[in-house]
């Protein structure tokens, strides 16, 4: 497997047939774009780097989701001047909300 910017092989396509999008003429000038251009193989992942990229895509909702509760959070703290209390405030406040 080898790994090159998209955007070479997408100006070789071009130049060679035009704008044809289908899968068949795709798969083939991908295949005469690489015996035009041999490239070498990338290396596949060391363990570490298998490891981070595992983590990197764990994180990923987590910070989506810490993002979405502090909105949320935001959202229901006292607006000033507005008299707004979400439940968060009346459950630290003991229950002793007024309504």
């Amino acid at each position: 497997m080898a790994i090159l910017p998209t955007q070479r092989a997408r100006s070789f396509a071009k130049s060679m047939r035009g704008n044809l999008k289908t899968d068949r003429a795709d798969a083939w000038m991908l295949a005469y774009f690489a015996y035009c251009y041999p490239v070498q193989p990338t290396a596949p992942h060391s363990p570490v780097q298998a490891e981070l990229k595992e983590l990197w895509a764990r994180r990923e909702p987590l910070v989506r989701a810490l993002k979405s509760e502090k909105k949320r959070l935001q959202g229901g703290v006292y607006a000033a001047g507005a008299g707004v209390v979400g439940a968060h405030d009346c459950a630290v406040a003991g229950g002793m909300c007024r309504d």
